[in-house]
């Protein structure tokens, strides 16, 4: 009976001790920031995101989906850890960035473990949409008797996108006529081999 007895309070023990350790070595969650980064770019464009997280072990492991994992350093200022991931994608679609943090408190059993997530679109490729020209000057040439014969102008041409930007293309150069305030100019453009007119309407 003796026996039962010490042989069930060892069993309990031990039971008591798995319980112990078991709820020691459970992971801690901690909080995980991302940069800002955009939430729609088109076919081919890469984002650099950053996951930074405060110190809360001696060891740090990372793993990110969907996305081509950089360096991971420490930064003594913030006492954080920054990992760092290039996202880029060619194909159309919504895809859902994620970065999982483990660390160790040194020679403990008690892990921490973070995780941050982020949806990038990736939309229709950018097409262009017009041309425009910027920064224009024009400078009178006068006739012999003092009255103006034209105005000499000059311009940059700017190709218009479709997600809204516009991108230095090159110069222009054509004249006003003496009277004209306003005239519709042509605009060439070549993309991938292809011509594009565009007429453009400046004013003097």
């Amino acid at each position: 009976m003796k026996k039962l007895a010490l042989l069930f309070i060892v069993f309990t023990m031990l039971a008591g001790l798995t319980t112990f350790v078991s709820a020691a070595s459970e992971p801690k969650a901690v909080d995980v920031a991302l940069n800002d980064t955009p939430t729609t770019v088109v076919p081919g464009e890469a984002v650099v995101l950053k996951a930074i997280c405060k110190r809360s072990g001696s060891s740090f492991d990372v793993a990110w989906t969907d996305a081509v994992e950089g360096q991971t350093a420490f930064d003594e200022e913030t006492e954080c850890y920054v990992s760092e991931a290039v996202f880029q994608q060619d194909k159309p679609g919504a895809y859902t960035i994620s970065c999982d943090i483990v660390m160790c408190a040194g020679k403990s059993s008690t892990t921490f473990v973070g995780r941050v997530e982020r949806t990038i679109e990736v939309t229709g490729s950018v097409t262009l949409k017009g041309a425009e020209i910027r920064d224009l000057t024009a400078k009178p040439v006068y006739c012999s008797d003092g009255s103006v014969a034209c105005y000499d102008a000059s311009g940059r041409i700017y190709s218009l996108w479709s997600d809204g930007t516009a991108v230095l293309y090159g110069s222009i150069y054509f004249y006003f006529g003496a009277d004209e305030t306003s005239k519709s100019v042509n605009v060439t453009i070549y993309e991938k081999g292809i011509k594009y007119v565009y007429p453009v309407t400046v004013n003097r």
